[in-house]
């Protein structure tokens, strides 16, 4: 009988965790001048684009609530503006 109630509660715990807070949907966008020249990612930008309302609309998309955080995972020159990957993390 414990061992069924274990295997409950985890199982609940894991249905909790995948529909709660804890999941999150995340995008990667470059900015840059040339798509061709981004490093892989799910969203182009053209140079100095403001990505708040990007990352909002992203967000809203998937079904989250819109709010989000952006962290720049790599940076690099080239062209006009050089490149940004910036990671979009929805909550």
């Amino acid at each position: 009988m414990q061992v069924k109630l274990v295997a409950l509660s985890l199982s609940s715990v894991l249905f909790f965790a995948a529909n709660s807070c804890w999941a999150q949907q995340v995008y990667t966008v470059c900015l840059g001048e040339h798509e061709g020249a981004c490093k892989p990612h799910d969203v182009y930008k053209y140079c100095y684009t403001n990505l708040e309302p990007l990352a909002t609309g992203l967000c809203k998309s998937s079904g989250m609530s819109g709010r989000h955080d952006m962290v720049e995972t790599n940076s690099y020159g080239g062209h006009k503006c050089g490149y940004s990957m910036i990671r979009v993390i929805c909550r």
